[in-house]
C-alpha cells in the first residue's frame, strides 16, 4: 500500500469516528509528536563530548548572566 492510499485509508477512517474516538485519535497523534520531538533533541546527546576543555569552560562561563542579559534584548 502506497503512502496516498494509507493517508486516504486514515482519512475515510477517521471521517466516520464518533466525537469521543476522533479526541483519542488526536491525543494519540500528539503523543506521536511529542515522541519525534524527544528523539530529536536526544540526537544531540554527546555531541560536546569531544570538544577540549578550554573551550567548553569558555563557553558555560557565566552561561548563567549572559542568558538573563540576553533575555532583557527582546522585551
Amino acid at each position: 500500500m502506497s503512502n496516498n492510499e494509507l493517508k486516504d485509508k486514515l482519512k475515510r477512517r477517521i471521517d466516520h469516528l464518533s466525537e469521543d474516538k476522533l479526541h483519542d485519535v488526536s491525543q494519540f497523534l500528539e503523543s506521536l509528536e511529542k515522541r519525534n520531538n524527544k528523539g530529536k533533541i536526544l540526537s544531540f546527546a554527546g555531541c560536546w563530548s569531544d570538544l577540549e576543555d578550554d573551550i567548553f569552560n569558555e563557553l558555560t562561563r557565566d552561561l548563567e548572566g549572559r542568558r538573563k542579559n540576553n533575555r532583557t534584548r527582546f522585551f
